[in-house]
């Protein structure tokens, strides 16, 4: 009898490896058989969890600011504004002038960043997940 983690590992070789035609069983050497109803059930998990997760990361991301954070000097000041996009219009928010503001919006900027590349991998692997339901 054929471990199972073989067993799953091969069953995934042989759907990315050959083509299946929508086969419902996989046979081993020793005919033992998997379903591949157990391949089906982790993609459905899969999917569920990639769904949160991009779901949170989406309302993550819409509590963050967007833009970047640009000086105005003067002769006395410097003064910090936050310069984004709202569709066509340029829009700056004043920031002030004190540090600890403009580093905690720039942190919060720099966390947009990091949640845009999940969100873009999130989404890459929807797509995945979509393909092998498809193969099923």
């Amino acid at each position: 009898m054929a471990h199972p983690i073989i067993g799953c590992a091969f069953l995934i070789f042989q759907m990315f490896n050959k083509t299946i035609n929508k086969a419902v069983i996989v046979e081993y050497n020793d005919g033992e058989v998997i379903l591949v109803q157990l391949i089906y059930s982790i993609l459905e998990n899969e999917r569920k969890r990639n769904e949160y997760m991009l779901k949170r990361y989406e309302e993550e991301l819409s509590l963050l600011p967007k833009g970047k954070i640009t000086p105005k000097i003067t002769k006395v000041n410097t003064y910090y504004y936050l310069k984004y996009r709202d569709g066509q219009k340029v829009c700056a928010k004043y920031i002030g002038m004190n540090k600890e503001d403009v580093s905690l919006i720039s942190e919060q900027l720099e966390r947009r960043k990091v949640v845009e590349a999940i969100i873009k991998e999130l989404k890459s692997e929807q797509a995945k997940i979509k393909k092998m339901e498809a193969i099923l």
